[in-house]
């Protein structure tokens, strides 16, 4: 059983199907076709859904990303299988080798399409505006949850995949005296620099101005050995050429 149908709960409905088994999925949110109404019109008349927005329904956070891939770390065999299931649910295969991949977010709500039905298809069940709101447990263990308050589903295998913004759901498993553990956060702030400005950096005043090559890219990091804290640049979004 999997709470919540983002990239882990995807990933891990996935990875139950190939052992076999038919996961059952409850995502708080709804379906990806019906959450980009409410994301819309958020977007166009500042009309929150709770539970259906940028933050929750089928896909995620994830699916609204803009699908940056790449990453800071040596690529491993996790790397590569991730980008192996994108490429194997809709993404082009060049993001299998290219320096950095990118997919942008038509290309990801199809790809999370593909495996709603992939799961579907082999018999697993998703559930949409099901939010878990109580936990079953018996000595010390967990046997069940309870979905929008009403109906008890037993399990003998649970997995939350709740992202970062489900904090009721933190609330939840902290009342019912379950460890949890504080992970160190990163805040981040926007840069904007002039295209021009980073092309000279990079390129240097012979090559700024050569179209062919696209816009420069950088990636920045520090740390303070003392401190033991430092900063780094997220990720950077090349700008159109003039």
């Amino acid at each position: 059983m999997s709470s919540v149908f983002g990239p882990a709960g995807m990933f891990a409905a996935l990875e139950l199907i190939a052992y076999g088994h038919k996961p059952i999925i409850f995502e708080r949110g709804k379906k990806l076709e019906e959450r980009h109404i409410d994301v819309q019109k958020f977007r166009q008349e500042r009309v929150l859904d709770p539970e259906s927005n940028i933050q929750f329904g089928e896909g995620g956070a994830g699916s609204y990303s803009d699908g940056k891939l790449f990453s800071r770390r040596i690529n491993t065999e996790y790397i590569s299988k991730v980008l192996d299931t994108f490429i194997k649910f809709g993404a082009p295969e060049e993001i299998g080798y290219v320096s950095k991949p990118h997919l942008g977010t038509d290309v990801l709500c199809t790809i999370v399409r593909n495996i709603r039905n992939y799961v579907l298809e082999r018999g697993g069940e998703i559930h949409y505006r099901s939010k878990m709101t109580d936990l079953l447990l018996s000595d010390d263990a967990v046997v069940g949850v309870v979905i929008n308050g009403e109906k008890e589903y037993p399990c003998s295998s649970l997995y939350l995949a709740v992202g970062h913004s489900a904090r009721d759901t933190f609330e939840l498993l902290r009342s019912k005296g379950l460890m949890l553990e504080q992970r160190p956060i990163s805040v981040g702030v926007r840069v904007e620099h002039p295209v021009e400005i980073i092309n000279r950096m990079r390129y240097g005043e012979k090559y700024k101005d050569f179209d062919r090559i696209g816009a420069a890219t950088y990636s920045l990091n520090y740390t303070d050995r003392k401190i033991g804290r430092g900063v780094y640049t997220f990720c950077m979004c090349p700008a159109a050429r003039w």
